[in-house]
């Protein structure tokens, strides 16, 4: 086993959540098996000094000389506590300096036999100010301290507290949220089926995407009702709007008859041309076979009272594990057509799942992909639809985003669909998108596009320069696809997958044969593993951006913005565009989280849901959730209004969320 010396590591906050590394730089840049760190303030000079421990050598002091090369003010505070708890445990203190509030709780615990000096360390910066310092005690006790003195170490001691409470400061929120007692007690409950054990190196679950959500006035009261769809093996329900604004599950057998179905994608649009709205319920996951009848989308036609039968005979006979559903009169005869856009082909990952175009007939769809859009034929894996004229010549186009595909824009010229993502200026928009809105976002009269991405917060990193990369191909001639996701490094491209798992999807003989060790795997890269020409027979997708982001329509061409780093610790899946301070401007709030990525990468769950106030045109603030007090920890699939002052939140395997807008 070689010795794995490595030098250890710091990293400076920049704020916003953005971290520097500074290890070489700050003085860090030797060799060391380094098992064990604290700091102290060690010379009392108002900076934290730190101690490495180390196997098989001394321990390392490191003198930190920031306060004699920035000159910045600071303020150390010690706590004199009680019998039985001299350090003062669990006291929580909070710093207010020149309108900026630090608070810190005492826990000094850093690992095995590691404990940092029991002080509170305030940086102030260039403040040179009094500030005013604020104690709770464990179990009781309040200190205010006014007009103290930066640079200094300040005494706190028990014995002198008196009443009072600490109150963490209000940073302001125009809206806030509050749970909603009249929403109904629906529970999203995922079958057990585990995709990894039928394909083993997928980027993550394609059997979790559920539940969605629908808001239509099914029975005519005047009232949006909303249709909630369930897992495999759970039927959908229809919930019901009262005057009194509560919600009630109104029985539907069709969708007890259906209850085979994983419910991925919903839709109300009158198919008809009755007058009321049907419902369109599009069918994923990645459990069943390809081409099946599990995967079938249904119409169901509404009585008019809001009693829905499925229509056997409305759709043509088509299999497609898909999400993304939208309804367009395309042709402009004055009925609804239809788009389904196919998500993935179950069990032949990254393969291209066919999507698809349909076409009304007095309420009769025929498929007619292939003669008026092609390249729906082979696109990519479609998360989300759009429908919304880029360019203002009073035609809308069909906008697509998706996973490993940049979003795609496909234009009507009165014939036919075709492809104008480079007009629009996307073509370098590659990443894995997970869903998709059309807004003016910027109050200039056309319509802007926000879009919700794996995030920042992964091991998976992505430019347009150095793109994350992905190669597929039957290498074991099994006939199963084999992916590998490759990142950019010096140059070249190397595996993320452990060799382990290598082994486990194309046989340890294949493997052995060129990596009989771990230490040769590691140090490859992919051309070491399969020859060039081998990996050009195969599939190769880019992913250039993992950010959430907005973009900007600019006479029909867009500009690129990243969203707030908030808005990238996760994945997001469901995104609500509305003013919710009237302002004027379009606010955004994001939800999501995912469970459900491979083991190596982990759970990318870091969302409460992220709340982006516009506060001038195209310029957004991140709301704090214990200010919102919105607080949306589950594996966000889908978000609803049925009306603008409630908010429904589908999640995964979780309780249907539902807020009121304050």
């Amino acid at each position: 086993m070689p010795s794995g010396k490595v030098h250890n590591y710091l990293y400076q906050n920049h704020g916003s959540l953005c971290l520097e590394d500074v290890s070489e730089a700050w003085g860090f840049g030797g060799f060391r098996f380094s098992n064990g760190a604290i700091y102290a303030d060690l010379d009392n000079d108002g900076d934290l000094d730190l101690v490495a421990n180390a196997v098989a050598s001394p321990a390392a002091v490191y003198e930190n000389k920031a306060t004699t090369i920035n000159k910045n003010k600071w303020l150390q505070i010690k706590c004199k506590g009680p019998a039985g708890n001299p350090a003062g445990i669990g006291a929580k203190v909070m710093v207010t300096a020149g309108g900026q509030h630090y608070y810190m709780e005492m826990s000094p615990y850093r690992g095995f036999y590691s404990s940092v000096e029991p002080i509170f360390q305030v940086g102030l910066g260039e403040h040179k100010n009094p500030v005013t310092v604020e104690v709770a005690w464990p179990g009781g006790g309040y200190q205010r301290l006014e007009q103290v003195q930066p640079n200094q170490r300040l005494i706190l001691d028990f014995a002198q507290t008196g009443e009072g409470q600490l109150q963490l400061p209000d940073v302001g929120s125009a809206v806030t949220f509050a749970k909603d007692g009249k929403a109904p007690k629906f529970r999203h409950q995922e079958n057990d089926f585990e995709d990894f054990d039928q394909e083993k190196l997928l980027p993550h679950r394609f059997s979790r995407q559920g539940p969605c959500l629908a808001v239509a006035d099914v029975n005519g009261d005047g009232l949006e009702d909303v249709f909630a769809g369930g897992a495999r093996g759970q039927q959908g329900e229809l919930f019901v709007q009262s005057k009194s604004g509560g919600f009630s599950s109104m029985p539907q057998p069709a969708f007890a008859a259906d209850r085979s179905f994983e419910d991925t994608g919903a839709l109300w649009f009158d198919a008809d041309a009755d007058g009321d709205p049907d419902l369109l319920v599009v069918s994923g996951g990645n459990e069943m076979p390809r081409d099946g009848a599990d995967y079938a989308p249904r119409l169901y036609r509404n009585n008019g009272k809001g009693q829905l039968s499925r229509d056997a005979q409305a759709l043509p006979a088509i299999s497609c594990s898909a999400k993304a559903v939208a309804a367009l009169d395309f042709d402009g005869d004055g009925d609804l057509d239809l788009f389904i856009g196919g998500a993935v082909i179950p069990g032949f990952f990254p393969m291209g799942p066919r999507s698809y175009l349909l076409k009304n007939d007095k309420g009769i769809y025929s498929d007619v992909t292939a003669a008026l859009a092609p390249e729906l034929q082979n696109l990519g894996m479609i998360s989300s639809v759009q429908i919304a004229d880029l360019d203002g010549d009073k035609r809308p186009e069909l906008v697509l985003a998706g996973e490993w595909m940049p979003i795609q824009v496909l234009q009507w010229n009165g014939q036919s669909y075709s492809l104008a993502t480079t007009k629009f200026g996307l073509e370098n928009s590659s990443g894995w998108w997970n869903c998709l809105q059309a807004v003016d976002l910027d109050g200039d009269g056309d319509q802007d596009l926000v879009a919700g991405n794996l995030g920042l917060n992964t091991r998976y990193k992505a430019s347009p320069e150095a793109p994350l990369r992905l190669f597929a191909k039957d290498w074991d001639a099994n006939g199963s696809i084999d992916p590998l996701v490759a990142i950019a490094d010096n140059g070249d491209y190397v595996s993320t997958i452990m060799r382990d798992y290598w082994v486990l999807q194309i046989g340890a003989g294949n493997v052995k044969k060129l990596f009989p060790r771990h230490t040769r795997y590691a140090n490859a890269a992919i051309t070491d593993m399969y020859a060039p020409e081998v990996l050009r027979s195969g599939i190769t997708l880019d992913a250039k951006m993992l950010q959430s982001a907005w973009f900007e329509n600019q006479n029909g061409h867009f500009v690129v913005h990243d969203l707030p780093y908030e808005a990238q610790v996760a994945p997001m899946y469901a995104i609500v565009c509305q003013d919710f301070d009237q302002n004027g401007l379009p606010d955004l709030l994001l939800l999501g989280n995912d469970s459900g990525l491979e083991v190596e990468t982990g759970r990318q769950d870091a969302s409460n849901g992220v709340l982006l106030m516009q506060t001038r045109k195209g310029e957004f603030t991140c709301i704090p959730n214990r200010s919102h007090k919105l607080w949306a920890n589950g594996d966000v699939r889908s978000a609803a209004m049925p009306d603008k002052q409630t908010l429904w939140i589908g999640n995964n395997d979780g309780l249907l969320q539902a807020f009121s807008l304050q």
